[in-house]
């Protein structure tokens, strides 16, 4: 019976995130469609709007925590830059945000393969970066705290809190 619950809720959760990415995709694609343009004046050609950041330990500048980043950190939005991999990570309770921990990226499960990148986590529990950081074949996210390391499943998405909402949080150790 446990099991069947902790099932039903799993797949709660996987249709709801593919629903936010068709979602996405959808919004995208508008945007294309609509003319977007490669001479956007915003746009430095490296996609990020000019401006280079990242994430660093204590750094107390972000907000907006557990929404999605890339709303308006993109090319054209409100933010400064455009994030290529953003999201916040929680403590196990899903409600506390758990600053000063570490975003990996593998190219294999579990922390085993090429380390593409580490992107450190903020003072406020967000993590983010303009860097150029190749996803389309997948990578492998681990976060890692000073309890330990939780490896993640492959995913091509920076969009990490277009998935991981109030039901599915970014979880450390």
């Amino acid at each position: 019976m446990k099991e069947g619950i902790f099932m039903m809720l799993h797949i709660d959760r996987l249709l709801r995130c593919v629903v936010k990415v068709m979602v996405v995709t959808g919004m995208a694609i508008s945007l294309l469609a609509c003319g977007a343009s490669d001479s956007d004046d915003d746009n430095d050609g490296n996609n990020n709007n000019g401006v280079n950041v990242t994430s660093t330990h204590g750094e107390t500048i972000s907000h907006n925590q557990g929404q999605v980043c890339q709303n308006c950190h993109k090319n054209g939005g409100s933010g400064k830059g455009v994030f290529t991999v953003a999201g916040s990570v929680y403590e196990n309770d899903l409600t506390t945000l758990y600053p000063d921990t570490t975003i990996h990226l593998y190219t294999q499960a579990n922390g085993q393969g090429t380390l593409v990148a580490s992107i450190e986590v903020d003072g406020l529990g967000n993590f983010y970066t303009t860097e150029s950081i190749n996803l389309s074949g997948g990578l492998y996210p681990a976060v890692t705290s000073d309890n330990g390391t939780n490896y993640m499943s492959l995913t091509d998405l920076g969009t990490c809190n277009s998935c991981h909402d109030s039901f599915m949080r970014i979880v450390a150790q």
